[in-house]
């Protein structure tokens, strides 16, 4: 499993395998615990969500698209009225994964 100092250091290098990505959302679910998280944790997960989604459309890996669609909301920074979710976030919200019909297709049906 990944530990913080391994997604600081080499998250992004590990996106590009199957393997990376399942550590990843695993690493994150484990989180879900502890959802509210301070803005420079909220911008990492952004980034490295970021990378995973296009990972996983460059690679066509419906094994791990489904726990992504999942996770993307179960992070925020700040509480009550001014919270972000990382789901809303533009880089996240405007993944062209979210718009590739072919993700739509392996992942619900």
């Amino acid at each position: 499993m990944l530990t913080r100092a391994c997604l600081a250091q080499d998250g992004a290098n590990l996106l590009q395998t199957m393997d990376g990505r399942t550590d990843l959302v695993t690493t994150l679910q484990l989180g879900r615990a502890h959802p509210e998280v301070d803005a420079q944790t909220y911008e990492n997960i952004v980034s490295l969500l970021d990378k995973a989604l296009q990972m996983i459309m460059d690679n066509d890996d419906c094994d791990n698209a489904m726990a992504y669609l999942d996770i993307v909301n179960a992070f925020q920074t700040g509480s009550g009225d001014g919270a972000r979710n990382v789901g809303e976030h533009p880089t996240i919200r405007n993944s062209p994964l979210w718009k590739d019909t072919k993700f739509w297709q392996q992942t619900i049906f």
